[in-house]
């Protein structure tokens, strides 16, 4: 298996017949995409016995970098997500939605609420990326958000409402603001296909599914 170095946080391994881009997350996980070369040639059982072998390679491999759970992406419905399904070795462990929200021209957008935006500062740690962008209420500590650069927009993540001031119409008000702000380009986030009070702000705002994503979990 050939590892290569995309950037301090992204790997990229490369074996017989698979390709797997993997990003280290820090706290001992990764997160893993495998592509099979020659896919149409495999039927699904085929598939999942090269699963079941190739998740513990990478497994093995990353342990050299700390990582003791590996998270493997498959995206809902796909050939690689039926192989998964059939693999011994991983197990599904959570199910998350991509969802995108790009401005139509016609809704009507205005502030709810204050923000405050800045941009990552160098003792800002965690792998995010230096181009990202920190989002806080005008109120302190009441909401926080992250934003950095995604395809053709911004990706959202790192959503928090202060405890004891949830589901009093702060996150509605405040996500609102944050679209205000970018309506120029779409935006993204990621949410727990389990977490109905979340999917329901969202939705509500205005965001839709645009694929849902498996995490198969193997130890290492």
């Amino acid at each position: 298996m050939k590892l290569e170095y995309v950037s301090e946080d992204e790997l990229k391994l490369i074996g017989t017949g698979f390709e797997a881009e993997v990003y280290l997350m820090g706290r001992g996980e990764a997160e893993a995409k495998v592509s099979f070369k020659n896919e149409d040639k495999l039927t699904t059982q085929k598939a999942a016995k090269k699963a079941d072998a190739i998740t513990k390679k990478i497994a093995k491999k990353l342990t050299k970098f700390d990582c003791d759970t590996v998270h493997f992406i498959a995206e809902k419905g796909t050939f690689l997500n039926e192989a998964y399904e059939v693999a011994q070795t991983i197990h599904l462990d959570y199910s998350e939605y991509m969802m995108k929200w790009q401005y139509d021209g016609t809704e009507s957008l205005e502030n709810e609420a204050e923000i405050l935006l800045r941009g990552s500062e160098e003792d800002d740690t965690d792998g995010e990326m230096k181009d990202s962008l920190s989002v806080n209420s005008a109120v302190q500590d009441l909401f926080s958000a992250k934003l950095m650069p995604y395809m053709d927009g911004m990706y959202v993540y790192e959503v928090l409402v202060k405890e004891g001031c949830r589901r009093q119409g702060h996150g509605y008000k405040y996500m609102h603001s944050i679209m205000n702000s970018f309506k120029e380009a779409p935006l993204y986030l990621q949410v727990g296909s389990k977490n109905v009070p979340a999917c329901g702000l969202y939705r509500k705002l205005g965001f839709e599914v645009a694929q849902e994503l498996c995490y198969y979990t193997i130890q290492a």
